[in-house]
């Protein structure tokens, strides 16, 4: 067992879950079983293995890069609860 309780506790505090303790159970058990099977996987020897991003070597079809049925500015804000010209004005989320 890797992932203790307090390990789940502080993933929910982080990612702002509140689990009741036998969901919390559940979920280090879950967690520490997929810790084993990256386990298994990094055990793996990989290096005559090409790397790919597609197993079957199909390509994907690319289209052209066209700008079309752009808004004018002033539409596109139309409805904003608040604007400046043509920009949403929005409240700040970052200090500077």
């Amino acid at each position: 067992m890797r992932i203790t309780a307090d390990v789940v506790r502080e993933l929910c505090d982080l990612s702002k879950l509140d689990l009741s303790p036998d969901e919390a159970e559940r979920m280090r058990h879950d967690l520490d079983q997929i810790l084993d099977y990256v386990e298994q996987l990094s055990a793996i020897d990989t290096r005559d293995v090409e790397p790919t991003t597609n197993v079957l070597g199909l390509t994907s079809p690319l289209r052209a890069d066209v700008v079309a049925g752009v808004l004018p500015g002033d539409e596109a804000v139309r409805n904003a609860p608040e604007r400046s010209a043509t920009a949403m004005v929005v409240p700040q989320v970052k200090d500077e």
